[in-house]
């Protein structure tokens, strides 16, 4: 009776211990609205903009540097890419060869919210996988949040910061009656 009151509390132990998943690997909560700040290399390009992703699919991008591209807004929604800056607007992405910073880094960090198992090596949480696009590797700051992700076969890299987690938008807004 005594081994059996000492085996039990072991056994429940151990089996709660494999219920959490693999050692060194824990769920990242990716699949949010957020604003941040990036400084992104695409190539041989390199801009800076202000992203806010509202959801899964529907992202905007403000192009804040180079000079040249200031100003221009990059709307990403449900897989149509639109491009506006003053009073002209166009589409990208028209091909499926044809696939434009933006739309390369929405499908990668989509598949990684939708993944969002986070993987501990060294210190440094990562989440990684394959997209349509190809594998993708995003870095996770001390306090889970995006830091650093790439593309690799987009030649795609984003440096993130100044994150900041959105309020979802699930109640209508109230109608003022006066």
């Amino acid at each position: 009776m005594k081994r059996l009151i000492f085996v039990v509390p072991v056994i429940a132990a151990l089996s709660a211990c494999s219920v959490q998943g693999a050692p060194g690997t824990r769920k990242a909560e990716l699949d949010i609205p957020f604003s941040a700040e990036a400084e992104i290399s695409y190539g041989s390009s390199e801009c800076s903009v202000q992203i806010k992703r509202m959801e899964s699919g529907w992202w905007e991008f403000a192009v804040t540097s180079p000079y040249p591209l200031e100003g221009l807004i990059i709307t990403v929604n449900d897989g149509q890419t639109k491009l506006k800056m003053y009073d002209m607007e166009s589409i990208s992405d028209v091909s499926d060869n044809a696939v434009s910073m933006a739309k390369a880094l929405v499908t990668a960090y989509d598949c990684a919210a939708e993944n969002g198992e986070a993987v501990s090596s060294g210190g440094t949480l990562t989440v990684s996988g394959t997209s349509p696009l190809g594998e993708y590797s995003l870095t996770l700051a001390d306090d889970n949040t995006p830091a650093c992700f790439s593309v690799d076969s987009c030649k795609l890299s984003a440096d993130i910061s100044k994150f900041v987690r959105l309020e979802r938008d699930d109640e209508p807004e109230a109608e003022i009656i006066e």
